[in-house]
C-alpha cells in the first residue's frame, strides 16, 4: 500500500447492539429506537482500533468522529499550530506588559508609600501631607497620568505656572506662601521616588522655588493693646446670654500671648497644672520644644479668673480635651476676629489694620528686640527651630526699631564730636 494512502486516517461510527435488538447484525443501523452504545472505528497508518464514542446518539457519535478526523487533517493541524503560536506570543507579550506595569509604580501607590514613611507626625503635619497627596492625585487624574514614570518635567512646570489665588481649578488656588511650601513638598516627593528607585529620573528637579516676601511683622503699640483690652469688655457687653460671654477668657488669652509670645493653640491647650506661680511649663506643638515662659501678675490673675464652664474640661482653661488643636484654634480665632467690630486700629502707614492673634506674638518679639535682647535669645523664647526663622520675620523690626538704631548712632556721633544744626532735631524727625 502506498505511503500516502497509509498516512490517511479513516474514522467511522458503528453501533455495538445488544443481543435482543432486532437489527443487531446491522452495525451501521441508524433507524429509530436504537439506544445502543456507539463506537468509533479508526484506521490509521495501517492499524485498526476501536474507541467508545461515549454516547448512545448516532448524531453525537458523528460529531465525535468529525472531531477525530479534524485532529488528523494536515491543513487543520497547521492552522492549529499557527493559532497556538499566535496565542503563545500574545500571552508572552501580555505577561511582559504585566511585568512592566508591575515595575511601573502608579502615582497613587507611590504617594501611599511616601506618606507611610513619615513617623510621629503631629496632627497639623499629617493634615498638610493629606492636602499634598490630594492635590497631586487630583492633578494626575486631570492629566490622565497613572504611572509615576510618565510624569514629565514640562507637565510639572506647566502645573506650577497655573497656581494662583484665582486659578481655574479649586485645588490650584494658592497664595504665594502656600505655593512656596507646596512646591517644596512636590519636589520632595519626586526626589524620594527617584532616590528609592521607583523612577529613573526626577521630573521635579528643574522646578524653580517660588520666592515670597516675608510676612509683615505687625506688633501692637501699648495704646493699641489697651484698645484691644477695651474691645474685649465691649464684646462681652454686647452678648445677651451669659454662655456667649467670653471676655474673661479672651482677656487671659491676649495677656498670656502678649507676655509669652506663645502661639494661640499652645495657650488654648494649656492645662491648669501648667501654671505654677508666675511660670508656665509646656511643650509647644510646632517645634516640640520645651518652654518655661514667665508671666506678669496681671496675666496670672487673668488665667486664674477663668471659671469652669460647659464644654471645657475642668483641668483646662480653654479646651475640652477632645477636639483637635486645629478646630480649637479656628473657634477662638473667630472670636478674636469679632473684636474688630469694636476696634479701629491704624498701621504705620495710616491704613486700617485688622487685629489678629499673631500680632500679640509679634509684640512680644519686637519689644524684646527694642529692649536690646539679643536675637538669639528672642529666637529661643519664641521656640523657633532656627535663628534664621527669627531673622526672616523680625530682622527689619519695624519703624520703632529703626528709629532706635538711628538715635543711638546720633548719640555716638555726638560723643565723637559731631554737631547738628539747630533745625535738625534728630530724635523727633521720622524719616519713614
Amino acid at each position: 500500500m502506498p505511503n500516502e494512502l497509509r498516512s490517511l486516517a479513516v474514522v467511522s461510527v458503528f453501533t455495538r447492539h445488544t443481543s435482543d435488538f432486532p437489527h443487531k447484525n446491522d452495525r451501521y443501523y441508524k433507524g429509530k429506537g436504537c439506544r445502543c452504545r456507539k463506537s468509533l472505528y479508526i484506521n490509521e497508518d495501517g492499524k485498526d482500533r476501536r474507541i467508545s464514542a461515549r454516547t448512545r446518539s448516532w448524531e453525537q457519535a458523528e460529531k465525535a468522529a468529525q472531531a477525530e478526523r479534524e485532529k488528523r487533517d494536515p491543513a487543520l493541524i497547521e492552522l492549529r499550530k499557527s493559532l497556538e503560536a499566535k496565542a503563545a506570543k500574545k500571552a508572552a507579550e501580555e505577561a511582559a506588559d504585566a511585568a512592566e506595569m508591575a515595575d511601573a509604580i502608579t502615582i497613587e501607590r507611590a504617594l501611599k508609600l511616601w506618606t507611610a514613611g513619615f513617623k510621629d507626625q503631629s496632627l497639623s503635619t499629617a493634615k498638610t501631607y493629606r492636602i499634598v497627596v490630594r492635590k497631586i492625585s487630583s492633578w494626575a487624574l486631570l492629566e490622565g497620568i497613572v504611572s509615576l514614570r510618565d510624569v514629565t518635567p514640562a507637565q510639572l512646570d506647566q502645573w506650577r505656572s497655573e497656581w494662583s489665588l484665582k486659578a481655574i481649578r479649586k485645588e490650584d488656588r494658592m497664595g504665594p506662601t502656600t505655593q512656596n511650601q507646596f512646591v517644596k513638598r512636590v519636589k520632595a516627593f519626586f526626589r524620594w521616588a527617584y532616590e528609592i528607585e521607583h523612577i529613573g529620573r526626577d521630573p521635579a528637579k528643574a522646578l524653580k522655588s517660588i520666592v515670597t516676601k516675608p510676612e509683615q511683622t505687625m506688633p501692637l503699640t501699648q495704646k493699641q493693646f489697651d484698645l484691644v483690652m477695651a474691645a474685649v469688655d465691649r464684646y462681652d457687653a454686647d452678648q445677651r446670654r451669659a454662655e456667649d460671654q467670653f471676655g474673661t477668657e479672651l482677656r487671659a488669652l491676649c495677656l498670656t500671648m502678649r507676655w509669652t509670645g506663645l502661639r494661640i493653640t499652645d495657650v488654648l491647650m494649656l492645662p491648669r497644672t501648667a501654671l505654677t506661680g508666675n511660670s508656665l511649663s509646656l511643650t509647644v506643638l510646632k517645634s516640640k520644644a520645651d518652654a518655661q515662659p514667665v508671666l506678669p501678675d496681671q496675666a496670672v490673675a487673668a488665667l486664674k479668673a477663668i471659671q469652669p464652664r460647659r464644654g471645657v474640661a475642668p483641668n483646662y482653661f480653654f479646651w475640652s480635651g477632645q477636639s483637635t488643636h486645629i478646630t480649637l484654634g479656628k473657634k477662638w480665632a473667630a472670636r478674636i476676629k469679632r473684636l474688630n467690630r469694636y476696634l479701629a486700629l491704624i498701621d504705620d502707614h495710616g491704613q486700617p489694620m485688622q487685629f489678629h492673634s499673631h500680632m500679640l506674638r509679634d509684640t512680644f518679639a519686637v519689644e524684646l528686640l527694642l529692649a536690646d535682647v539679643p536675637i538669639e535669645t528672642v529666637s529661643k523664647l519664641l521656640t523657633h527651630k532656627s535663628i534664621r526663622v527669627t531673622e526672616l520675620h523680625y530682622a527689619p523690626w519695624v519703624k520703632s526699631r529703626q528709629r532706635q538704631l538711628r538715635d543711638k548712632a546720633i548719640d555716638a556721633l555726638q560723643k565723637m564730636g559731631a554737631t547738628f544744626s539747630a533745625q535738625f532735631n534728630a530724635k523727633s524727625i521720622d524719616h519713614g
